[in-house]
């Protein structure tokens, strides 16, 4: 069973993913701060549901203190992912607050 993988979803050794997810620029998928809350989209590269489907990525909102505020949300690619802290900025530019989908 694979664990590990790039952001193109292909399998990886847990040293490559180590390597990979040590670089920050390779994590980052998506940062934005609004009104003193950041939304943050990163590759995480590993499956922690034990999904069909690896939920690799997932957005999560903060403090500007990066305190941890709310859900976190998990995706399987890159696209969903990018989409889903397109519409999480959305909501934080609207006052809205998101909540687990």
């Amino acid at each position: 069973m694979v664990l590990f993988f790039d952001r193109d979803n292909e399998p990886l050794e847990l040293m490559d993913w180590a390597m990979k997810f040590e670089d920050e620029e390779y994590r980052k998928v998506a940062f934005d701060v609004i009104d003193g809350v950041v939304v943050s989209t990163i590759w995480v590269g590993f499956d922690a549901f034990d999904d069909v489907c690896p939920q690799i990525f997932e957005s999560m909102l903060f403090t500007e203190a990066m305190v941890p505020y709310g859900d976190r949300w998990n995706y399987a690619t890159e696209m969903q992912a990018l989409v889903a802290h397109l519409t999480l900025v959305k909501q934080v530019q609207l006052h809205v607050l998101p909540t687990r989908r």
